[in-house]
């Protein structure tokens, strides 16, 4: 399982893949929208909007085989290999941290700043280099399988840090978060190149829900409908 973000500040795109799969991953949706007053007669089958869809997973690092042998393990992130964090899971929680945080909140002056190349779904740069505004946290997707890549917000965070290196890093961890499914009118009427990318990935993913649900019906459906139909 992988958690791609492409606005975090950097020359290239980051991608952290969990150490684990998570055992167990929960869903749950919430309907929203109302029908407008200019709406007649029986609106109970109205849905204006698509419902909100969050995800709630549970992440395990351990770096303890990492510390043991560190030549075999190297931490799948550029950290300088004297930097007294390498070699700990404190890397792959200050990724994960850093999604909660806006762009504006580095300690970089400046008005705009550059975006990594953005990546596509499979992982390959398009060589796209557009700014991020100021204030906006990285546009992050969050794939769970080829069937499933979802742009994604963090909206909750907490940690379990267990054991530490002398220096006091984290050697093992327990990461409990909520993601939130951005819907495209969440990058508004004026979309970044990575925003699209984005908003691609969710129509590819809800073509992806739509042609499983066609399966849980039997051929005997079209059958029934055309008795009903006269």
């Amino acid at each position: 399982m992988i958690l791609q973000s492409a606005g975090v500040v950097g020359s290239v795109p980051r991608r952290l893949s969990f150490q684990y799969n998570p055992e167990e991953l929960s869903r749950s949706f919430e309907v929203t929208g109302e029908s407008s007053d200019e709406d007649e007669g029986d609106t109970s089958a109205i849905q204006p909007e698509p419902p909100i869809e969050s995800f709630s997973l549970t992440l395990l690092f351990d770096a303890t085989e990492a510390m043991e042998s560190p030549d075999q393990n190297l931490p799948d992130v550029d950290v300088d290999e004297h930097v007294p964090a390498s070699g700990t899971v404190a890397v792959h929680l200050a990724a994960l941290e850093q999604l909660l945080y806006p762009a504006d909140s580095t300690m970089v002056d400046s008005d705009f700043l550059e975006v990594p190349q953005a990546p596509d779904l499979l992982g390959d740069g398009l060589g796209i280099d557009v700014p991020l505004p100021r204030s906006r946290v990285p546009v992050v997707l969050f794939v769970w399988g080829r069937h499933s890549v979802l742009p994604v917000r963090m909206t909750s965070f907490s940690v379990d840090e267990k054991q530490f290196s002398p220096e006091l890093y984290p050697i093992r961890a327990e990461v409990s978060c909520e993601l939130e499914v951005l819907r495209p009118k969440a990058f508004g009427d004026n979309p970044s190149a990575i925003e699209k990318i984005a908003m691609a990935a969710y129509s590819y993913t809800m073509s992806q829900r739509e042609a499983l649900s066609l399966g849980a019906f039997g051929s005997g459906v079209q059958s029934v409908i055309e008795r009903i139909t006269g």
